[in-house]
């Protein structure tokens, strides 16, 4: 991808979409009736997956096909131009199993510096804490650009198409940003000042091209979202504190484990929890409701059109427009072989 060395350049929320093209009470509390995570009401799931996300985590479901080497992918320290950093990520995309996250600080002295996660053995990667981003940006950055990869394996599970893919004999998907990536970003800036929260911006790099986005803090359901999520990340705080809970995710190996397993995990073993600990398991469900039904729908949607179309697939239109709804904007720069 010809990934060209400039400003960062958030989208403004401010465009409309057709000028855009782009980590849980002690009373007695009876178990959820749910054998899996599929027998919740479709909104609560979605929700269940966001609650996780209330501490900064960004899922990363990959793994490595069943008898295929995981492939080999440079050392993200290799790098610290923009353009070439962006290079190595979307040659990420393509070989690595996992998302990776990184950051760009364009410095207020000037130049600028990668900072990599290299998280090819975690499931997850961890963002910097608000006060984090703060620091960053009153002490040494002019700017920072949040960069996060999302993966060939996302969208290709077969080992043979995956292959192909990977040479380029069969096409590549886009894979959008996610409610879960957006609501990340909705939570991190939420404490900020706007001075600061307006020098953050969000890409996503795929085998397709990047996308950047941009969050309207002024549209009503900005607070809705991060009201809520902060909510659950209050009570995930206090649940995952608990000797019983830390108990359950040493057992299943959870510590880990993509958000969604955790939650399905959570869900078929409550019992094995104290009543005080499945009393805050469901608060974090009951949480969701202060969700209306308009912005359920809105997720539901999201969730249904970003399943991997094609760069110019009309679907990743109505995704633009329907992230639009919730002032949320986004660009996409397909990828340009140098």
């Amino acid at each position: 991808m010809k990934f060209e060395e400039s400003p960062i350049q958030p989208v403004s929320p401010a465009e409309s979409a057709d000028e855009t093209t782009a980590s849980l009470s002690q009373e007695q509390q009876p178990a959820m009736d749910a054998d899996d995570a599929s027998s919740l009401p479709r909104r609560e799931f979605l929700l269940g997956l966001s609650a996780l996300l209330a501490q900064g985590l960004m899922p990363a479901p990959g793994h490595t096909a069943e008898g295929e080497a995981e492939p080999s992918t440079p050392k993200p320290e290799a790098f610290d131009d923009y353009r070439e950093g962006m290079e190595m990520l979307h040659r990420a995309s393509l070989t690595s199993p996992f998302e990776w996250l990184a950051l760009y600080r364009r410095l207020k002295e000037g130049g600028g510096e990668w900072d990599y996660k290299d998280i090819q053995e975690a499931s997850h990667a961890v963002l910097p804490t608000s006060e984090e981003f703060r620091t960053m940006l009153k002490e040494k950055a002019e700017q920072v650009e949040v960069v996060h990869t999302h993966p060939l394996e996302l969208v290709y599970r077969d080992p043979e198409i995956l292959s192909r893919a990977r040479k380029g004999e069969a096409p590549v998907l886009a894979m959008p940003p996610s409610f879960i990536d957006i609501s990340a970003a909705m939570v991190t800036v939420a404490p900020l000042e706007r001075e600061l929260s307006d020098r953050i911006a969000w890409k996503v790099v795929d085998p397709a091209g990047a996308w950047s986005y941009a969050v309207d803090r002024d549209n009503p359901y900005f607070k809705k979202i991060t009201d809520a999520l902060q909510e659950r990340g209050r009570i995930s705080a206090e649940l995952n504190a608990r000797e019983d809970m830390q108990t359950l995710v040493e057992k299943y190996g959870l510590k880990d484990a993509d958000p969604r397993a955790v939650l399905k995990v959570l869900l078929e073993k409550q019992k094995e929890l104290s009543s005080g600990s499945r009393a805050l398991l469901q608060k974090i469900m009951n949480v969701g409701k202060s969700l209306d039904d308009p912005l359920t729908a809105i997720i539901v949607e999201i969730e249904h059109l970003r399943a991997g179309f094609p760069p110019d697939a009309p679907e990743l239109n109505k995704l633009r427009e329907t992230y639009a709804r919730m002032g949320v904007t986004m660009q996409f720069v397909p990828h340009q072989a140098r």
